[in-house]
Parts: structure tokens; sequence; C-alpha cells
């Protein structure tokens, strides 16, 4: 049994411990999915705070602790859709606030200029994320910013694995063609 598996079982007895080192290992794309789905990093930790409250709430509610990553991110896009429906609000997404998704591209001999051209790409492509439909915009920010795979994705959104494939394709499809309206030469991206 891994250490992971370990944690989460202890977790689910009531061990705070085992829930902080859970918490201190997610938190950091947990955060980042959060803040791509707010306005403000005040809310994102707002956010971040409630659903450890609610992470410790429902514990006893998570059955197979090998799945403890998908459970926490469901957890996670419930209580977030659960504020926007609420508030009747539309989240703003930036899809590269940190620079991970573009950092294949860098190449540390690039002089300012480059780094300026890289730096509007990701506006950009940010801006034509939060464009996308939402069924589209859910799975890329699932996939790049929380680094999920398609399984975990399809039972956080609670859809069908062909369906998050589906809708994978055809978000990096919309996107690309959106992207090529505006002139991004969208080879260079692949």
């Amino acid at each position: 049994m891994n250490q992971q598996i370990h944690l989460v079982r202890r977790f689910q007895c009531g061990d705070r411990a085992a829930f902080e080192e859970l918490l201190r290992n997610e938190a950091p794309r947990l955060l980042n999915f959060v803040r791509k789905h707010v306005h403000t990093e005040d809310m994102a930790q707002d956010f971040f705070q409630e659903i450890c409250i609610r992470v410790w709430r429902f514990r006893e509610q998570l059955r197979d602790g090998e799945k403890f990553h998908s459970w926490l991110y469901q957890i996670a896009r419930r209580t977030i859709m659960e504020f926007l429906r609420m508030r009747e609000w539309t989240a703003e997404v930036g899809f590269f606030s940190q620079d991970k998704y573009l950092e294949q591209f860098m190449d540390d001999g690039k002089g300012p200029r480059e780094e300026a051209q890289l730096k509007e790409l990701r506006k950009l492509i940010d801006r034509e994320v939060c464009n996308l439909d939402d069924s589209f915009r859910q799975i890329l920010v699932l996939r790049y910013t929380a680094n999920l795979n398609l399984r975990e994705i399809s039972t956080v959104l609670n859809v069908p694995y062909g369906t998050v494939c589906f809708r994978m394709s055809q978000a990096a499809q919309h996107l690309r063609k959106r992207l090529k309206a505006l002139g991004v030469d969208v080879n260079s991206l692949q």
C-alpha cells in the first residue's frame, strides 16, 4: 500500500495530521484550480478554506481512497459552482496565470522582445479560453491547471469518459480556430 492511500485512510478515520499532509501535497494545484474560477486572490483563498472545510466534513463519503484526487476536485468544483449559481456571476478564467503551460516554448536564450511576445500570447490564449463554452473551458482548466487526466476529469464532472475525450478534442479545435483567426501561428504551439 502506498503512502498516499495510507494517508487517505487515516484521514477518513479523522486523523487531522493526515488531512493536513494531504492538503499540503494538493494545495498548490488546488489553489491554482480555484484561481482559474474567481476574480481575486482573496476570493481564491476564501474558496480554498471553504473547500478544506467541506473535504473534512465529507471525508466519510469518500468510498475509494485511490480516487481521493478526483473526489477532492469534485468538491472544489461543486463549491465554486454553487457560489457562482447563487450569485449568478460568470467566472473569469485565467488560463495561464502561472507560466507552466507555455514554458515548453521558452528558451533561456530569448531576449526581452521574445519574452514580451510570449507574454502577449499567453494573454491572448487566456482571453480565448475565457470565451469558450463552459463545457470546453472546464475540461481545459481541469487538464492544464489541476493536471487531472481525462479519467479523473470524467469523475470530477460526472460525465462519461468518451464525452470528456470528445470535448477535449473539440476544445482544442475551437481554440486553435480562434487563435488562427487572430493571426497566431497555431502550428508553432503543437
